[in-house]
């Protein structure tokens, strides 16, 4: 599989969902990048992505509910 069709699972440190999430995925051998949005680096990257602003942003800012999954271009959340 090629780095491209690897989901990054975008998450937060204390972020239960998070775990879950991760755990499933371990569970169901499902590779995945791990991307913490605290990592200033990151968010940097996730802010010149038109389709991160076009899906979590708005004129006031930016809310990212996490997880979110980004996954062959498109953003997948609860």
């Amino acid at each position: 599989m090629s780095k491209a069709n690897i989901p990054i699972v975008i998450t937060k440190e204390d972020c239960h969902r998070c775990h879950e999430l991760k755990d499933w995925l371990k569970e169901n051998d499902v590779k995945y990048i791990e991307r913490d949005i605290d990592d200033e680096e990151f968010v940097s990257e996730l802010l010149h992505d038109k389709n991160f602003l076009g899906t979590f942003c708005d004129a006031d800012g930016c809310i990212v509910n996490t997880p979110a999954v980004l996954h062959k271009g498109k953003y997948w959340f609860k």
